[in-house]
């Protein structure tokens, strides 16, 4: 599954570009860009507040936690599947769906894949059930966070702070944390053949079951672990150690 870009690089091309036309969820200006020979349209969407995210279908999500102020969603790709992304948030959840054609996913053309850019103060939880790509860009800092991937999608963070950290895999999903303190606990649950790779800072306690034939590799500084592997499945702790 090809990973998703750089946040930074792909909204500076996306608000830099000159050519303008009309945002087809809000009535407001969104820019055009030609990627490789691909028009790009900028969609943006006005949405509560929320701490939660649920993603169902294969729209990569980009997220970036920031300091205060409202939630910000924009949806960028091809006009014709922009307009296909559903984005709602109900205050406590946003939620990012496709909408089906004849009672069916859909799936997007050909050309560049259409990306959901989301910032908000807070990431409680994220959900997805799918091929989606989820990729957290800088830190998120949290109290508790839970991420579920059920399919084949992955999810990537790179800096997460919190009290307690849930991680739950069922299917062919990649799920990778390369820098997490969690202070107090983190449960790590694999159901399937997916990867689960985790970089611990002083963090607390750890749990980790597999069952099938995934793979969790974790390192790093935990105080505790304790493990269960129930099939052909491995736990790699050789670079994890305990203080």
């Amino acid at each position: 599954m090809n990973r998703i870009c750089n946040f930074a690089v792909v909204m500076a091309a996306v608000f830099s570009c000159g050519t303008v036309v009309a945002s087809a969820n809000t009535g407001a200006e969104a820019p055009v860009m030609n990627v490789f020979g691909v028009k790009r349209v900028g969609r943006e969407v006005n949405v509560k507040y929320f701490s939660r995210i649920e993603i169902k279908g294969s729209t990569d999500v980009v997220f970036r936690q920031t300091s205060g102020g409202r939630p910000q969603v924009k949806i960028v790709g091809n006009r014709e599947d922009v307009e296909r992304v559903k984005v709602s948030s109900d205050g406590k959840t946003l939620y990012v769906s496709e909408a089906s054609s004849h009672g069916g996913w859909h799936f997007f053309s050909g050309g560049d894949e259409v990306k959901v850019y989301v910032s908000a103060p807070d990431l409680t939880a994220v959900s997805i059930t799918g091929s989606a790509d989820f990729d957290a860009e800088g830190k998120i800092d949290t109290d508790n966070l839970s991420v579920f991937v059920k399919g084949s999608g992955d999810v990537e963070m790179k800096n997460v702070i919190c009290d307690n950290a849930s991680v739950k895999v069922f299917g062919s999903s990649d799920v990778e944390i390369k820098n997490l303190v969690a202070q107090r606990k983190a449960d790590i649950n694999l159901k399937g053949s997916g990867d689960v790779k985790i970089g611990f800072t002083k963090s607390g306690h750890v749990s980790c079951a597999i069952y099938g034939s995934g793979d969790v590799e974790l390192k790093g500084r935990v105080k505790s672990l304790k493990k269960l592997v129930r099939g052909s499945g491995d736990i790699d702790t050789e670079k994890l150690k305990r203080w």
